[in-house]
């Protein structure tokens, strides 16, 4: 369950949903790690560690530091990096940088050697004109739900699955790719 903002005054009771993860704004609410430190929870943590509005992107070592806190307070088990909100409302090449210093600060952190690879600058021309997809595991109904959205952004397809194979000949016969 992703929650924006400042959930210092409701994780509590976030705890007592029946969900995997509770994902929430840390890199714009640092104060939120300190607050949920004092709460036991089951949960995995979607810790947003780059800002989702603010075009600035963030230092390797600024996102590495601020993974280094969480991983005290929270543990590395139960830590999942992710930026606070999606990132559509950025420019792609920001949203782009943003999500690899992200990588490099979490290869940084775990000690994987980093390998620098040379790549070209994207353009509009570059970006899948079919769109992406948005993957979930609905615990109740013991299921995946696979949301397709269109280049521009818009949901064009939901596709239910028990297994990841009947939902990839779905993709396949659908011509998503």
């Amino acid at each position: 369950m992703h929650v924006c903002g400042d959930v210092s005054e409701i994780f509590e009771r976030l705890t007592k949903y029946d969900v995997d993860f509770l994902d929430h704004e840390f890199a714009a609410n640092p104060s939120l790690l300190e607050k949920i430190a004092n709460y036991s929870f089951e949960q995995k943590i979607g810790y947003g560690c780059v800002k989702s509005n603010d075009e600035k992107i963030e230092s390797v070592d600024e996102i590495a530091r601020n993974i280094e806190k969480a991983v005290k307070i929270i543990g590395e088990e139960k830590i999942i990096l992710d930026p606070d909100c999606g990132l559509r409302n950025l420019p792609r090449e920001t949203a782009y940088q943003k999500i690899a210093k992200m990588v490099e600060a979490r290869n940084l952190f775990l000690g994987i050697p980093v390998i620098k690879s040379q790549r070209k600058n994207l353009g509009k021309e570059d970006w899948n004109k079919k769109g992406y997809f948005y993957i979930v595991f609905d615990k109740k109904r013991k299921q995946i739900r696979l949301e397709h959205y269109g280049y521009e952004h818009i949901l064009s397809n939901v596709i239910c699955g028990e297994n990841a194979e009947s939902i990839l000949h779905t993709i396949q016969k659908l011509n998503l790719t």
